[in-house]
């Protein structure tokens, strides 16, 4: 079904269009920049267009190479990438795409230059991402009803059948729904919870899944929705730990707490607001079902097991704790996860008083400082300094010439 909307398009790109159109090119535009752009979004840098009217690639990468540098790491998908001055454009050929093995690789690809609009957007996920804007035309190709979910704010499959072919679209959907504040069409919910009871998502490797989770955190404005239609959708028996978190309603409010209040977008803060709702045992390997990334599970679960008590601290306790983590970041996920919200605001105050909000606490003695005493490197140093911090931290210590003072006196008679 065709349908007449006017996009406009920066003038730079409307030249490159208008050229290709001139080399009788139909280029039609597809995916998340016209989604996006149907949805009211900002405009994206990343285009994706589907070519018709051509016979060969290489007869498309000729034309391309006239206007950038063209990328053909895509050449078996019939997709070529063109750096366009600012922009990125993947091109590419009408294809179909039909299931042969297990696994997110087992799909047979066949580029088919012939295949009309309707039958080439049949292979595509969410009525959502279905469609495609005919720029010579001016028409929006719409085959599959996605203007109007976008209006009644419903996320629906294209095809049942096609649907199952790729379990990945089990997570897609739940990161769509959190993004554009969109409920599941009944049938797209069913079909969700099948996959998920077959246990196809476990043909998934978790770098994959990690995008999707990260997409949902990152770029949705309530995460709460996606989270909710993952437990709807039994989710959980993928996701098994989290079906240890008994206060779920008290995570979901933190999580959009974190994104609306607090105006945060840290990843590492908003998996640390999700692990700590989790039984403590199974933070950690819900951590390892989603990434090998050392650092960042790191990070996280030092924030989550971090003993601070909001109703009982001095600045003691918080000059040791600057040192322990990002005490900014740590004060966000405290904040967040907080049920007083006023308590948790005063030490944040304070935080800011000792100074300490932006940076930890400098030694006020180094092993260097030692050195420069004379003293020989022993196993005494990292006692000495460990000393000298603690008196630091306790205020017993406030300045260099102190510290260097009680050094002289302490220390080099030993």
């Amino acid at each position: 079904m065709e349908k007449n909307i006017k996009l406009d398009f920066p003038k730079n790109l409307k030249i490159l269009f208008d050229n290709l159109v001139k080399e009788n090119l139909n280029i039609v535009i597809v995916g998340g920049y016209l989604r996006d752009r149907l949805f009211g979004l900002n405009e994206p840098k990343d285009f994706d267009i589907e070519v018709y009217g051509i016979k060969t690639y290489d007869e498309l990468v000729k034309i391309l190479n006239s206007y950038g540098k063209v990328n053909l790491v895509g050449k078996s998908f019939g997709t070529a990438k063109l750096r366009y001055e600012d922009y990125e454009i993947d091109f590419s050929l009408p294809r179909t795409e039909s299931k042969v093995s297990k696994g997110h690789k087992g799909f047979l690809v066949k580029v088919d230059p012939s295949l009309n609009f309707k039958e080439a957007s049949r292979r595509r996920d969410f009525t959502i991402n279905s469609m495609g804007y005919d720029y010579k035309e001016q028409v929006l190709l719409d085959f599959w009803g996605g203007l109007d979910d976008i209006k009644n704010k419903i996320l629906r499959e294209v095809d049942a059948k096609t649907f199952t072919d790729d379990p990945l679209r089990v997570l897609r959907g739940v990161q769509f729904a959190a993004r554009f504040e969109l409920r599941y069409a009944s049938s797209l919910r069913e079909l969700s919870k099948k996959m998920i009871k077959d246990n196809l998502l476990d043909e998934l490797p978790k770098e994959r899944v990690f995008e999707e989770i990260k997409k949902l955190l990152l770029k949705s404005k309530k995460p709460s929705i996606g989270f909710k239609i993952l437990k709807d959708i039994d989710g959980f028996l993928f996701f098994k730990e989290l079906g240890s978190i008994k206060n779920y309603e008290d995570m979901l409010k933190s999580l959009d707490y974190y994104k609306n209040s607090i105006n945060k977008n840290e990843l590492d803060v908003m998996l640390a607001i999700t692990c700590h709702f989790i039984d403590k045992n199974k933070a950690e390997p819900f951590l390892d079902r989603l990434t090998n990334e050392k650092r960042l599970k790191e990070h996280v679960l030092t924030i989550v097991h971090i003993d601070f008590e909001i109703e009982n601290y001095s600045d003691y306790d918080l000059k040791k704790l600057s040192l322990k983590t990002d005490i900014k970041k740590y004060l966000d996920f405290l904040l967040s996860v907080s049920k007083n919200k006023e308590k948790a605001k005063e030490v944040i105050k304070k935080v800011k008083k000792l100074g300490i909000y932006e940076k930890k606490i400098s030694p006020l003695v180094t092993g260097k400082d030692l050195l420069g005493l004379g003293l020989k490197p022993s196993k005494e140093f990292s006692k000495i300094l460990d000393d000298m911090l603690e008196k630091q931290l306790k205020d017993e210590i406030k300045t260099k010439d102190e510290a260097m003072t009680y050094l002289s006196l302490n220390c080099l008679s030993r």
